[in-house]
């Protein structure tokens, strides 16, 4: 009977593991209809571009500005990432081992 409630409980733990990976595709899938709709929206913009005969600048000019946001989000956030790391690393520093030395931090 032992193995039987223990079976039950490893049922129950690959469940949930499968809930937590169908909920990661979720959010996978998210992105992908957000990606997705965002280059199709590009793209219908170049055909309605072309279709009116405006000029190529119309499309240059905001494409260069979209991809320069973008870049500029994702170095933010990888700064402040940065930035949070190294807070985490010098608030702990004096639970670590004395033979554990940083030479690029100082903590004086």
């Amino acid at each position: 009977m032992a193995t039987t409630a223990r079976q039950g409980s490893a049922e129950v733990g690959s469940a949930t593991g499968a809930v937590k990976r169908i909920r990661e595709q979720g959010v996978r899938l998210k992105h992908l209809l957000v990606k997705s709709a965002v280059s199709a929206g590009m793209l219908l913009g170049v055909w309605l571009v072309g279709y009116f005969r405006y000029n190529v600048t119309w499309v240059v000019v905001p494409s260069f500005v979209y991809v320069g946001v973008v870049e500029y989000r994702k170095s933010r956030k990888v700064a402040a990432g940065a930035q949070e790391d190294e807070q985490t690393i010098l608030g702990r520093i004096e639970e670590l081992p004395s033979w554990v030395c940083f030479a690029v931090f100082s903590t004086r």
